[in-house]
């Protein structure tokens, strides 16, 4: 089991969202709806101290700043809808320039083919706006794509 979980699609209400933080003896960082939902696990024996919480309305994201131990961390958990506009993408990355700290995690279900050789179908896809917007942030912010590098050939 990991020390830090991103889940999505988890479609918790908050007493739920409460339960599985003790059923996992982990801080849970959550934003949730009926049709959406993400959550962030962080075990309780990491010595996560929290600085500031902001979870989204509609449950797409939750971005959690911190330190562990005297190093600052951020955390922003996604889930990104299909059909959702790139604009969606844009917003998020703004917010990450804005307020993250320390070492910088980004995770989530993004729903997007970032390049075409990661589907086997031909064509445009609905998400290639979006795969665009996050290519230029690799360049530009210095994203790194750690299953890209993990996982070269595939």
């Amino acid at each position: 089991m990991g020390d830090i979980i991103f889940l999505q699609e988890t479609h918790l209400n908050k007493v739920e969202h409460q339960k599985l933080g003790k059923l996992m003896s982990a801080q849970v960082f959550a934003s949730s709806t009926a049709k959406r939902g993400v959550a962030t696990l962080i075990q309780r024996h990491v010595p996560f101290k929290v600085e500031k919480n902001v979870a989204d309305k509609e449950g797409r994201d939750v971005l959690v700043i911190g330190n562990i131990g005297n190093k600052p961390v951020t955390l922003l958990n996604v889930y990104n809808p299909p059909g959702h506009d790139p604009e969606f993408m844009v917003n998020l990355l703004s917010i990450l320039v804005l307020e993250a700290k320390g070492i910088t995690i980004m995770g989530g279900d993004f729903i997007m083919v970032m390049k075409a050789n990661d589907t086997q179908s031909k064509g445009k896809h609905k998400s290639e706006k979006t795969a665009a917007v996050i290519r230029k942030a690799e360049i530009e912010i210095g994203l790194v794509d750690i299953w890209r590098i993990l996982n070269p050939k595939m």
